[in-house]
């Protein structure tokens, strides 16, 4: 199994390799990174991710198919991810209610959260064509090293078909996020010491 962390270290630059992914220690140089990201699973409209039901949208995936490629995670990307989004009421003016997005492993070990206080359509519902964004978000990672801000996610919808008392649509996801430039200089400063230490 591989490090979790290394350290690289020079006249001009430190850098922490957290998570396989190397963070340059410099505040202006934090830069957003992408989270987890999924194609739509759905070999086809019978089996969609999300359904509308009057004002109220509900999602998940539980079936077989769904890769999360996790570049921003410590771990490999997962094969046959779950995932499950409280309900959240659909307003008149397409925004929504918040919520919470959970991922889980095959297994159903849970890998990541997203948390987010309200949300929005951007595109048109009545057509399944549309992307859906969540609005304040936090993304919680058990043992990430960063604090993270500017957390960001989207649905793509597709594929709708329309029911009694609604419709059902298929989805990509993508989420992203930037680390927090002060932890990262916490974390830059002990690798420092380190450094200094190996001398």
């Amino acid at each position: 199994m591989g490090r979790l962390f290394s350290i690289r270290g020079g006249a001009s630059a430190l850098f922490i390799v957290a998570c396989g992914f190397a963070f340059a220690a410099t505040p202006a140089l934090a830069v957003p990174f992408t989270v987890a990201t999924f194609a739509d699973p759905a070999t086809s409209s019978a089996t969609p991710l999300f359904e509308m039901v009057g004002d109220k949208l509900s999602g998940g995936w539980s079936g077989a198919g769904l890769t999360l490629q996790t570049p921003g995670l410590p771990n490999i990307d997962y094969t046959d991810a779950k995932f499950t989004m409280t309900e959240i009421t659909v307003n008149m003016d397409e925004t929504t209610t918040g919520g919470m997005v959970s991922f889980f492993a095959s297994n159903d070990d849970p890998l990541f959260t997203i948390t987010f206080a309200s949300g929005e359509v951007n595109g048109d519902l009545g057509f399944g064509a549309a992307d859906f964004v969540g609005n304040d978000v936090t993304i919680t990672v058990p043992g990430f090293p960063f604090t993270l801000f500017d957390e960001a996610f989207s649905f793509s919808f597709a594929n709708k078909v329309t029911t009694p008392n609604g419709f059902t649509v298929t989805a990509g996801f993508t989420s992203s996020a930037t680390p927090e430039p002060a932890s990262m200089t916490l974390i830059a400063i002990g690798a420092a010491f380190v450094l200094r230490r190996r001398r």
